[in-house]
């Protein structure tokens, strides 16, 4: 997958081999988020967020405009008080605490019938922050020339699951060395050395590698590369706020807006990824995108002078529910990653139904562009949804 800080278009287009007449079709996106903590750091008591709930930016997508008379259809479809200013997950989901409770939830049918019948697909980035806060381990070891893009991938994949097998001792050696201001560099390699064996050595590595040999090679390898590096400098471990892991998920939307800027996209406001966005002008020429950011109340939208029309701000209001529903599936997928079975033995008919249907909108997104799927997840992650959807 590819990392999101790399905005250039035909380097993400190419190395996630997408289909550029795909992607340069004129699509209609809206957008809204789930998962935004602003920021995601160490605290003395361990992260500052459930590190299992991803940050998501997606929602729907047509090649034609939404029309008034198929938004109506849905809302009226809803079961909840007509008198809410604007529909937000919260409302949708009702009682639904988890994944499985949402398969049983009427507005959720609702959504993927509305969703199926009209031709509308679904989109998505989805970011596990603390995967994303690992990746710069590696980075930092000199491996310039000796490994690709995919084998980073695996080696990434393989030092966070080491970390997440036990993550109150990951929480430890980070704190302990000023993670990702790294004091003492031998120390902690020394710390991650030590997990990646212990992950190697437990039960819990076979689910993930159930062939030995090639569990052994990709383990030997990477302890390869750790002690073949020179340690001394380890350059993105250097100079960073101590416990600061994330501060900004702006990059990527800049991603979405530079990968499909023949598109026009609608964005739910965010204020600090608006300001930082104005100041990009040098990395790609936004000024030309067709993007913008809407408040999906329409109530508010009015009064700020920035009413467009009631399908746009209605959809970036159905993308909400979206990204909320993607937000409970991949939590629960994140949690039983290592299970390449999905049991459905204690569900009923309706839910195993309404799954159905569910992967069945998955699917015919992927399908419609691959494109529209973006993962900064490790490999077990994506691979366990790719095979649910392919």
């Amino acid at each position: 997958m590819m990392d999101f800080k790399d905005i250039n278009r035909n380097t993400i287009i190419d190395l996630n081999g997408f289909s550029k007449t795909k992607v340069d079709k004129e699509y209609k996106f809206f957008f809204d988020e789930t998962g935004n903590v602003r920021i995601f750091k160490l605290t003395d008591k361990g992260f500052n967020n459930n590190e299992n709930t991803n940050f998501i930016l997606g929602g729907i997508v047509s090649e034609r405009d939404i029309s008034k008379q198929q938004i109506d259809t849905l809302f009226s479809a809803f079961k909840m008080s007509k008198n809410l200013p604007e529909i937000k997950f919260k409302s949708f989901k009702g009682g639904s605490k988890n994944f499985v409770d949402l398969l049983k939830n009427k507005n959720f049918q609702a959504l993927l019938d509305w969703i199926l019948k009209n031709n509308i697909w679904i989109h998505w980035t989805s970011m596990d922050n603390f995967y994303y806060s690992t990746t710069d381990i590696l980075d930092s070891l000199n491996l310039t020339g000796h490994i690709n893009q995919s084998e980073l991938f695996v080696y990434k994949s393989l030092i966070y699951r080491s970390l997440k097998m036990n993550t109150n001792r990951a929480i430890a050696i980070f704190l302990r060395n000023g993670y990702p201001n790294v004091n003492n560099n031998r120390r902690f390699i020394k710390s991650i050395l030590k997990c990646i064996k212990d992950f190697r050595n437990s039960s819990l590595s076979n689910s993930f590698y159930p062939n030995l040999f090639e569990k052994n090679n990709i383990f030997d390898n990477l302890i390869q590369i750790f002690n073949q590096s020179s340690i001394n400098n380890l350059p993105f471990l250097t100079k960073n706020e101590e416990k600061k892991l994330i501060d900004e998920y702006n990059l990527i939307y800049q991603q979405r807006m530079v990968l499909f800027d023949k598109s026009s996209l609608y964005f739910d406001h965010e204020l600090n990824v608006e300001r930082e966005i104005s100041k990009k002008t040098n990395i790609y020429d936004l000024q030309n995108i067709k993007s913008q950011f809407l408040e999906s109340t329409i109530s508010k939208a009015k009064k700020n002078n920035e009413f467009v029309s009631e399908e746009k701000h209605k959809s970036i209001q159905i993308s909400d529910c979206v990204v909320g529903s993607l937000g409970m599936f991949f939590e629960f997928l994140n949690i039983n990653v290592s299970t390449h079975i999905i049991d459905t033995s204690n569900w009923n008919t309706g839910q195993k139904a309404t799954y159905k249907k569910w992967i069945t909108v998955l699917k015919l997104s992927k399908s419609e562009n691959k494109a529209f799927t973006n993962y900064i997840n490790d490999e077990f992650f994506v691979n366990k949804i790719e095979s649910l959807i392919n």
